[in-house]
């Protein structure tokens, strides 16, 4: 038989691995959600897409139009971290507007793959492109 010392020795053990077992998924799901982001940027009243180069700043005001490049931003798995030679020059640059006329949230189109966004470069997933058809045909850069 099992004496009042044993008993508690296998009942401590237990709770030493059940204690390891929640860290053990609590690393795992902070790991996993350190690999990507994705940008929440608010429904607003209106964007401004500026052309970065010609300087030319479009107010992009139609509901639709803005629900789209909202949602297609918003929809990237973007990386952080994305290793860029020199500072890069951005193709457009977008600032979100609330119904206040104030800022939202600004982010930096460098290309197809890669967006800037509070000081830091993104990277977005291999299966996901940034629409920059769309931001040439809203500036008349089409080609």
């Amino acid at each position: 038989m099992l004496s009042q010392i044993d008993i508690m020795y296998f009942q401590g053990e237990n709770k030493m691995k059940k204690l390891m077992f929640i860290l053990v998924i609590c690393i795992i799901l902070t790991l996993a959600g350190c690999g990507t982001k994705q940008l929440s940027m608010k429904e607003s009243k209106y964007i401004v897409l500026k052309d970065e180069d010609n300087g030319e700043y479009i107010e992009i005001t139609d509901e639709e139009t803005v629900e789209k490049i909202t949602n297609d931003i918003n929809s990237l798995s973007l990386k952080k971290g994305k290793t860029i030679e020199l500072p890069p020059g951005w193709s457009y640059q977008l600032i979100w507007y609330n119904s206040n006329d104030e800022i939202q949230g600004v982010i930096g189109i460098v290309d197809g793959s890669t967006l800037g966004y509070k000081d830091n470069y993104y990277s977005v997933s291999k299966d996901e492109i940034i629409d920059i058809e769309l931001f040439d045909e809203l500036s008349g850069n089409e080609q």
